[in-house]
């Protein structure tokens, strides 16, 4: 075995030899993995404002309902359904099959399929007080509307605790899933803004209201890349992430 001499400082402590040193200072290095939502992230900001650069009607396009925006959003949800699928049964991930149906979820809303088989979205409260609507109608939206939240949380009651542990341990995984968390409220926000601004009697311009619109289009985007960023991240780390919660 080849010896290894330790070097002694002036005071006479033992250091550790130099590779060990330079061992630790590449670790410390973020990796591709933990940096690659902050690329994102950029990455989107840069398409932000260079498509504010462009004439007005082809934002409108941009940002319109059913279009570019919506439909890569809707693909972004489709493509997390179906790795989720697939993992639940490789045996990647053991809530796989629920995940997969709440993103298929997210898919059709971005469908507007909340709205497709009613004079207005499900989803809204006046929609269950508008005696316009048969109380058929009624019951079965609120069917499958408490079908929906019943899975959103049992699923959310089986992973919240993964989820936290594996930020603990420093799994990109959950950072890069916790952002596309936080991400929901604020493009509820977004979404509702223009409404609110109105309410309050503030008047905006056109091009202000495309850079709402444009801005919350942006974040609905980046929920699913981040969602479909963490499914990929899972797979590396997913039988730790399993094994020590079940």
């Amino acid at each position: 075995m080849k010896n290894i001499t330790l070097v002694h400082d002036k005071n006479g402590a033992d250091s550790r030899p130099q590779s060990a040193k330079a061992l630790r200072t590449f670790n410390s290095i973020p990796s591709f993995d933990h940096r690659m939502p902050l690329l994102v992230m950029f990455a989107v900001m840069l398409v932000y404002f260079g498509i504010l650069l462009l004439p007005a009607d082809r934002i409108e396009i941009i940002v319109a309902e059913s279009g570019f925006m919506e439909n890569a959003q809707f693909l972004g949800y489709i493509a997390c359904a179906i790795i989720s699928w697939i993992y639940a049964k490789k045996g990647l991930w053991l809530s796989g099959l629920s995940g997969g149906a709440i993103f298929a979820v997210f898919a059709l809303r971005e469908l507007d399929f909340q709205k497709r088989f009613t004079e207005m979205s499900v989803t809204k409260t006046s929609f269950f007080i508008n005696p316009e609507v048969t109380l058929t109608v009624k019951l079965v939206s609120s069917a499958v509307l408490v079908s929906i939240l019943i899975l959103i949380f049992f699923f959310a009651k089986k992973n919240y605790k993964k989820l936290f542990d594996s930020i603990g341990s420093a799994e990109t995984w959950a950072y890069t899933s916790s952002i596309g968390i936080a991400l929901l409220p604020i493009s509820v926000v977004l979404d509702s803004l223009h409404r609110w601004l109105k309410d309050f009697g503030i008047i905006i311009t056109e091009f202000q209201h495309l850079m709402i619109k444009l801005s919350e289009e942006m974040v609905e985007l980046l929920i699913p890349l981040f969602f479909l960023m963490a499914l990929l991240q899972w797979k590396k780390e997913a039988p730790r992430s399993e094994t020590k919660n079940h």
